[in-house]
């Protein structure tokens, strides 16, 4: 029997909870699409007569977060703050962005992220009149403007310097999902 390397020992418990966080990701996809309750508010469903079934942005989104957040992550936590934000009436991609964000940062942060590309709040309600303000700009602009304002947060806060490198991979690996694998279509 091969030994192992000391990258192989250090990456295997790594590697075991990223498989674990799949499993529970796919389990928790399965389990939103099979309830009458999540399914029947979910935005963005593909119809039934589509030919791909491509799953709507918030399953795909809430996938990548639970992988990603598998701890702090569940569906009605996600849809709730989904809803909070007016995610649906946002371009998938920075809906999927601030889906994470929410998660990962709280509310609170998310809402100064989000004031910082000019969407506004009315007390807890999101004001869909500066969500339109931005439909000139593309969704790749604003998803990229927004990560680096999170990243720019992040790199201020007091745990930075032992945790900036892994929030940066996660940051770098959300924005390769949401520009390059998040299916909107």
């Amino acid at each position: 029997m091969a030994k192992k390397t000391t990258d192989q020992k250090k990456t295997a418990p790594k590697k075991a909870a990223e498989t674990k966080a799949k499993t529970t990701a796919q389990d928790a996809t399965e389990n939103s699409t099979q309830s009458n309750d999540v399914t029947k508010n979910a935005p963005n469903t593909a119809p039934d007569n589509k030919k791909d079934n491509v799953p709507s942005v918030f399953d795909q989104a809430l996938q990548f977060v639970t992988l990603a957040h598998a701890q702090s992550a569940n569906i009605e936590h996600a849809r709730a703050l989904w809803d909070h934000f007016g995610c649906e009436a946002m371009a998938p991609k920075l809906a999927t962005a601030v889906l994470d964000c929410a998660i990962a940062q709280g509310s609170k942060i998310t809402t100064i992220l989000l004031s910082k590309l000019g969407i506004a709040f009315e007390g807890d309600e999101i004001d869909h009149a500066s969500l339109e303000a931005l439909q000139e700009q593309s969704d790749e602009t604003l998803v990229i403007k927004f990560l680096s304002w999170r990243l720019r947060r992040y790199a201020f806060t007091g745990n930075a310097p032992s945790k900036m490198r892994m929030w940066s991979e996660h940051i770098l690996n959300l924005q390769s999902f949401v520009l390059s694998d998040l299916q909107t279509e």
